[in-house]
């Protein structure tokens, strides 16, 4: 056995060695127990701070006063010093996060704001019920927005930014939309707001299109109404403001809009990181009732405490070529001088140098687009707990570096990016209702509301192939008296025969198998009630010539139309979810030559299915940027059948793109050089063309020579 003398092998020097050590273990056995409490106190502090806004987080002006007396569901001033976005309601429910870091500048009234590149940065807010219009049926949206310049970097292929909503493709719910000033659809510089059905396709929306400059200030508001419904907004409608003022006001049943709850978040310089805003944002707010118009003025006017009425005279407008004296956009509107307000223009609009942009150190491409919307809800999220918990382990390694060599320990690091450093005349009138008799419509004497005409081409069948229809052998025939009936018409009555009517506002079809016939309707005719009931029109003119509105003519679904002349209409023929329309020897002049009608001859959008369009003239010149097409069947719309029609006019002339079924494209007749663009964008491989060739016509369209055969373009 071995016996190890341990004392003998002891040095004088090993027991300040053994000291040293015995005190390192209890110092890091201290330092490991203080961190575990300190990183469940930054923890907690951190889920508090996710959880509601800290005092000291939200500003308090006026303007927040006024916003707050008002209750918002959500209200994100964007003041934020750190990732996360507080909700600075009463209730405090829905916080979010930053993605890319936007800098922070300041609004006119002094309370801070974010600043977004343009390129990659946003807010969002994780998606929530209260957030969805259909939690009520109602929803107000309101924000002050600065862009810093008027042509976007990154924007969809149309020209505009998707600024704030909540949606992507198949997950629609609702969108802020600004155009650049240089865009396909001809809107510069146009601001809306827009809410779709889930699935997507055509949105119901308002706007305001007026010359803005970069670094404007504008305080910007949205309503989707769902609840509210009239005979003119049978299912409701949207409003958009501008400056505390109501611009534009649109109906939901136009694209049979009906809200619904999406997955998506909400998010603030982008909707689906498709387009992104360049420029300031702040204090957001959501409502889930319709603020009133006084309201939203009495927001705008606490900014700065001003008690300004906004003067009430027609906006600056944009218009293409030369604008006419007088011009009018059509969702200005217009006050009677005998309403106008004068006041003083003692408020005047900063001006703001649009800040430097920090460049994103890894800006999102198209190739990953896809993947940021599928992580995008929990992106972000705790990204200020870990700045701080590596802050405080530095200061750890330190302390302890320090201690075992005698140093002093550093101040700890807090991991948080310091804050950067750092009107417009509107329009305004009372809100106002169409009535509509649809009862008990009054009846006057007959008389004869259509004069005898003379057929141009000398002989009654002259409209019949190979000519074409015309104003005179289509609509009310010649000498037919009608009798005047004031208001708008509901038909309810299984069968009914409608004939000989003069209608001065439009037509619901309530019933099946309906029938009108020779009669003059200065509104539309739409059969959105009840299903979409089947009926027939023929021998009858839909719309009053020299008036121009962007209603569609006629729509929906399940309807012959035959010898029908469309007049003072931005959109022809309706075809909407069901289809089954036989539109033949028609003839539509549509009205709409300003770009912002995105006006139609016949659409299909919603999905409808089997329509034949058949012998008919479809006139949409002078071609207009933002016109679409004389005949345009998209948006799911299959089993288009498009023959022996004369077209003329629209950004391009016969646009039939493919979703299934059997689309046939044959002999045709298209005006040479009357579109913007040319004349067809179809998928060619899969529909069947021939026969179609480019003509010139007379003022009679008659058909003058043939210019050559017209190929499929895609």
């Amino acid at each position: 056995m071995i016996k190890i003398d341990w004392k003998s092998m002891q040095r004088k020097s090993d027991k300040p060695f053994y000291r040293k050590t015995l005190v390192q273990t209890v110092l890091l056995y201290a330092l490991f127990i203080g961190t575990i409490a300190v990183l469940g106190v930054v923890g907690k502090q951190e889920q508090t701070i996710r959880g509601k806004a800290a005092v000291g987080d939200c500003t308090t002006s006026p303007y927040d006063a006024a916003v707050l007396a008002d209750k918002p569901i959500g209200y994100w001033q964007l003041s934020d010093a750190d990732t996360v976005v507080k909700d600075c309601s009463i209730g405090k429910k829905h916080p979010g996060s930053y993605v890319g870091n936007p800098t922070t500048d300041k609004l006119s009234n002094g309370d801070p704001i974010k600043v977004f590149n343009g390129s990659s940065q946003y807010a969002q807010i994780p998606d929530s019920d209260d957030l969805s219009v259909n939690k009520t049926g109602v929803l107000t949206i309101e924000a002050w927005m600065r862009p810093d310049t008027l042509q976007f970097p990154r924007q969809e292929a149309e020209g505009y930014v998707h600024w704030m909503g909540k949606g992507k493709f198949g997950q629609d719910e609702y969108v802020a939309r600004i155009y650049s000033k240089t865009n396909s659809a001809g809107r510069p510089n146009r601001i809306s707001g827009y809410v779709f059905n889930l699935p997507g396709g055509l949105g119901a929306g308002s706007y305001f299109q007026d010359a803005i400059t970069a670094g404007e200030w504008i305080h910007y508001a949205v309503v989707i109404n769902n609840n509210e419904k009239s005979g003119a907004y049978p299912s409701g409608y949207t409003k958009v403001f501008k400056n505390g003022v109501q611009r534009d006001q649109d109906s939901l049943k136009e694209y049979n809009i009906v809200p619904q709850n999406g997955t998506e978040p909400f998010r603030i310089g982008t909707r689906d990181m498709n387009s992104f805003f360049k420029g300031a944002i702040g204090k957001v707010a959501m409502y889930d009732y319709e603020l009133t118009p006084a309201k939203l003025l009495a927001h705008y006017q606490a900014r700065s405490g001003s008690s300004l009425t906004p003067s009430l005279v027609t906006p600056t407008l944009y218009c293409l070529g030369s604008c006419p004296t007088g011009t009018v956009a059509p969702s200005a509107t217009v006050i009677p001088p005998s309403q106008q307000v004068s006041v003083s223009p003692t408020q005047s609009v900063p001006t703001v140098t649009p800040p430097s942009e920090i460049a994103p150190t890894a800006a999102p491409c198209e190739g990953t687009t896809s993947v940021q919307k599928h992580t995008s809800k929990h992106h972000n999220i705790g990204q200020g707990f870990l700045k701080r918990l590596l802050g405080f382990l530095t200061w750890l390694l330190n302390l302890l570096e320090g201690l075992l060599q005698g140093r002093t320990a550093p101040p700890p690091v807090s991991g948080d990016t310091p804050p950067c450093p750092s009107t417009p005349t509107p329009t305004e009138s009372a809100p106002t209702e169409a009535v509509s008799p649809s009862a008990a419509p009054t009846s006057s004497s007959l008389v004869p509301s259509v004069a005898p005409t003379t057929d141009p081409a000398g002989s009654t069948n002259s409209c019949a192939l190979p000519n074409y229809p015309n104003p005179i052998c289509t609509g009310v025939p010649a000498g037919t008296s009608l009798a005047t009936v004031n208001g708008d018409v509901t038909l309810s009555t299984p069968g009914q025969v409608y004939e000989g009517k003069h209608v001065t506002g439009s037509i619901f079809v309530a019933a099946a198998n309906v029938t009108i016939r020779k009669s003059q309707i200065d509104g539309n005719v739409v059969n959105h009630q009840n299903g979409d009931p089947k009926f027939t029109i023929e021998d009858s003119t839909v719309g009053k010539e020299g008036s121009c509105t962007k209603d569609t003519a006629i729509d929906e679904s399940n309807y012959t139309a035959t010898r029908v002349k469309v007049l003072g209409h931005g959109d022809g023929f309706g075809d909407s979810g069901v289809g089954n329309i036989l539109i033949q020897d028609s003839f539509v002049k549509l009205c709409a030559s300003d770009a912002s009608y995105h006006s139609d001859g016949v659409q299909g959008y919603l999905g409808g299915t089997n329509v034949v369009i058949r012998h008919n003239t479809i006139d949409q010149r002078p071609a207009a940027i933002g016109a679409t097409a004389p005949v345009f069947m998209s948006d799911q719309s299959k089993d288009a059948d498009v023959q022996d029609n004369l077209l003329a006019g629209g950004s391009e002339t016969i646009r039939v793109y493919y979703f299934g079924g059997k689309d046939i494209v044959k002999n045709n007749r298209v005006v040479d050089k009357s579109w913007v663009y040319g004349p067809v964008s179809s998928s060619c491989s899969n529909i069947t063309w021939s026969g179609n060739t480019l003509v010139t016509i007379d003022a009679n369209y008659k058909v003058t020579s043939t210019v050559g055969p017209l190929a499929c373009a895609n």
